[in-house]
Formats: C-alpha cells, sequence, structure tokens
C-alpha cells in the first residue's frame, strides 16, 4: 500500500498487523490513522486460500479502532466481486468502489470499501504483474 499526500501529517500513525496459519493463509494488514483527517485507512491481503469467515472476523478486529471516522478499507481481498456480492459482513454499510476488472483475468479481487462520500476511484494498467493497481484520490479537509 502507498499513501501520497501533498501535505506532511504529523499525526499519523501506523499500525501493522498479520495473520498467519502456517502453510496455508495469510492475512495482513496495515492501519493508517490520520487523527486531523479524522481518517482511517486499512490495506489488506488476503491469500487466496483464506476463508471468508476468517477475513470477515479480522476485518472486525482491525476497524474497531475506528468507530466513528472515516474509513477506507483497499487491497487484494482474492474474492471476485463479478460472482459475490457484499463478501464481508463487515463492510455491509460501506460502498465498495471498484468496478472494473483489477486482473488480467476480467475478475474484480481487488477492492476499495469506504464510508466516504465524496471520492475517486479507479484502476491503472500494469504491465508486470496479472493485478492492477487501484487508486482513490479524497479531497482535503477544510
Amino acid at each position: 500500500m502507498v499513501v501520497y499526500s501533498k501535505i506532511q501529517h504529523q499525526d499519523q500513525v501506523i499500525h501493522t498487523h498479520r495473520d498467519i496459519i502456517p502453510a496455508v493463509v495469510v492475512i495482513e494488514s496495515a492501519t493508517i490513522n490520520l487523527p486531523s483527517w479524522d481518517l482511517c485507512v486499512i490495506g489488506v491481503y488476503a491469500s487466496p486460500k483464506v476463508v471468508q469467515k476468517k477475513v470477515n472476523t479480522y476485518l472486525m478486529e482491525r476497524m474497531a479502532s475506528c468507530r466513528g471516522r472515516q474509513v477506507i478499507v483497499l487491497g487484494e481481498f482474492n474474492v471476485d466481486l463479478k460472482k459475490k456480492e457484499v463478501p464481508f459482513q463487515a463492510l455491509k454499510d460501506m460502498k465498495q468502489h471498484i468496478q472494473a476488472p483489477t486482473t488480467d483475468y476480467m475478475s474484480i479481487l481487488d477492492h476499495i470499501y469506504t464510508n466516504i462520500v465524496d471520492i475517486q476511484t479507479g484502476v491503472f494498467e500494469s504491465y508486470f504483474s496479472n493485478h492492477k493497481p487501484i487508486w482513490i484520490k479524497l479531497k482535503r479537509p477544510n
């Protein structure tokens, strides 16, 4: 996950989390808290063999520190949204913004969920991976 900002944030707090079931499953995330923006960003990677219930529990734990704030949850979930809508109960109240395929195989495995209304999102082309980078642009708070 890459975060770029035109302004410097003195108050950012970054936490990383990893949950590993040996030789089978990896779920990892980085949580970035920006209090001056009242924003919590959670970047997630869930390996293809992870059970959705496990990812849902993991997301609920990560999102506990984000209650009452603007939240962005994004990353590679390895759940194809062309086949299943709202795969995680923890994200049911958030909007999923990526509609275009995020892989060369025309699947949508990379998602952006947020409770923020005024944003822009999209998918870039990639020539070195079968996954395409996803992006989100926020307006600066007043």
